[in-house]
């Protein structure tokens, strides 16, 4: 409980490191591709990515495992 912060602190910047690489990465893609085809495969990714990325790393079962909090 102590290193709360520090946890979201360093998750804050690892989101922010990898929306900087996305972003730098996706403009590279958008000048080969095309800006459609671009908002295609960003869509793919983040549509399939996401939801499976949540089920390898267990983080929907914990969603729905809420522990019973005492009061």
């Amino acid at each position: 409980e102590h290193l709360r912060g520090r946890v979201f602190a360093a998750w804050g910047a690892i989101v922010a490191l990898a929306s900087a690489l996305a972003y730098y990465a996706m403009g590279f893609v958008t000048t080969w591709i095309g800006a459609p085809a671009t908002f295609g495969l960003v869509g793919l990714v983040v549509g399939l990515g996401g939801p499976l990325l949540l089920w390898v790393t267990g983080a929907i079962r914990a969603v729905r495992a809420h522990p019973v909090l005492a009061e």
